[in-house]
This record gives C-alpha cells, structure tokens and sequence, in this order.
C-alpha cells in the first residue's frame, strides 16, 4: 500500500507529516511519499484515493485516526 501525504510547506507541516509516515510504515509497513503544497494542505492518500483532507475537516487528524481510517476501523469520509 502507498500511502501518500501532501503537506504544506509554509504552514511547517512536513515534521508531522514525517512523524505520521514513520509511525503507519512502522504498523503496517506501507511506502510513503510526501509532496510539498501550499495553502494549508494537508492531504493523506491510499493507493492514490484521498482518505483525509485538513482543509475538508478544518484540522489536522487526530491521533490514531490515519491509522484506524487504513485498518478500516473509522470511516474515509473527506467530504465532511
């Protein structure tokens, strides 16, 4: 599974983008890729599907909450 986070730069997001990737790569052992954006961003991706958008849910994810959307135990909702 790729897991892939857009992140923005200005906003300083890449240390917990980068904190967030060490940690699903260490439970599930996905492959991680980050793009720098720009504008608030803070966007994580499966296999190319957007599963959480900061700008969609006007915050950053919660704690486990990555983690629970790739294990299938919350819902991937990024319209609300």
């Amino acid at each position: 599974m790729l897991v892939s986070i857009t992140y923005c730069r200005t906003c300083n997001f890449f240390p917990i983008a980068a904190k967030l990737g060490m940690d699903l790569t260490a439970e599930l052992g996905c492959e991680m890729e980050y793009t720098p954006g720009k504008n608030g961003a803070f966007e994580i991706f499966r296999d190319g599907d957007l599963i959480f958008s900061k700008n969609k849910h006007a915050r950053l994810p919660n704690k486990g909450e990555v983690l629970g959307i790739l294990k299938g135990e919350f819902p991937s909702n990024p319209e609300k």
